[in-house]
């Protein structure tokens, strides 16, 4: 009977302890979640912006460039997600910039494009050169 008793008063707190350790889990994926909320929507906003081979290419780059930071900015006055160099402008325009993450990809392909012909070429001279 105490064997009956036992098993009885165990099967709750078998339930509780997993309960806990799941709401545990759940709190910290939701913390993580909203600290990198901005992150997954640029990361998202990308991967419906180019093809998975350039995604992955352009991803790279921002990763060292600013790791997924929209607002980044650096000493040498580069600014955002692709670490735009930006010296001579102002003050209003680096905000609006910073404010504007498909801006920031926008004109990240573009580049990237313009200047090594490929997302890709891009990632392999910034590789190669530390910067792009």
């Amino acid at each position: 009977m105490v064997g009956t008793l036992n098993s009885r008063n165990a099967e709750p707190l078998r339930a509780l302890r997993r309960f806990g350790v799941l709401a545990l889990v759940a709190a910290l994926c939701l913390s993580q979640t909203r600290a990198n909320a901005k992150d997954t929507h640029a990361e998202l906003m990308l991967q419906k912006m180019v093809n998975f081979k350039d995604y992955k290419c352009l991803a790279s780059i921002i990763k060292a460039e600013s790791s997924w930071n929209t607002q980044s900015i650096s000493a040498t006055h580069d600014y955002g997600l692709p670490q735009r160099h930006m010296p001579h402008h102002t003050q209003k325009q680096i905000k609006a910039w910073l404010s504007d993450t498909h801006k920031q990809l926008t004109w990240m392909i573009a580049y990237t494009k313009a200047r090594y012909g490929s997302p890709c070429l891009a990632a392999q001279a910034r590789d190669f050169k530390g910067w792009y």
